[in-house]
């Protein structure tokens, strides 16, 4: 996939296809303990990376933070950051943190910058038997995520599977 950002193209590993099952990686949590996400984890999972921090990246992360506050015990979300530098700068409430230390996300699943040292702005929703259910990556970095069409695909996922309304989601 090409992606532009800051004006350039950069082009992408292969992402994902909806409907393939989500890779299993290891990624470091805040105390840098090794945690296993992605494949069939018998709870829905959600992984946001992003290409940089902009002031339009940080309320999305704030947003989709605040409105997963009904739904983090059905859907374990992840905002995945590259290293530990970012540790301090987030702390959301119902997302947790985790450290990307082998790029193996990335790499796996396909929003890798080839020859770059970023990956792309992507979120990805896994269902809980482990397949990708939706996924945005936005075409050029800098753009939001669709967080309309995401809600709904979230609501979908998750109703589907557990059986919860809309209306229990407070989204």
């Amino acid at each position: 996939m090409i992606v532009t950002y800051r004006d350039r193209e950069f082009q992408t590993g292969d992402i994902t296809d909806i409907g393939y099952g989500s890779e299993k990686i290891y990624i470091l949590d805040r105390d840098r303990d090794e945690i296993e996400i992605g494949g069939d984890k018998k709870i829905a999972q959600l992984f946001i990376t992003f290409s940089s921090f902009s002031k339009q990246d940080l309320e999305n992360i704030k947003e989709i933070d605040e409105n997963l506050k009904n739904v983090k015990d059905i859907l374990n979300s992840w905002l995945i950051i590259p290293n530990d530098d970012y540790l301090e700068f987030f702390k959301p409430e119902n997302m947790q943190v985790g450290i990307d230390y082998k790029r193996e996300f990335l790499d796996m699943y396909g929003v890798e910058i080839i020859n770059e040292d970023f990956g792309a702005k992507s979120l990805f929703l896994i269902t809980k038997e482990g397949t990708l259910f939706y996924k945005d990556t936005p075409k050029n970095l800098e753009d939001s995520f669709n967080l309309e069409l995401f809600y709904i695909n979230l609501n979908n996922a998750l109703q589907c599977y557990s059986g919860i309304t809309k209306e229990e989601m407070g989204i």
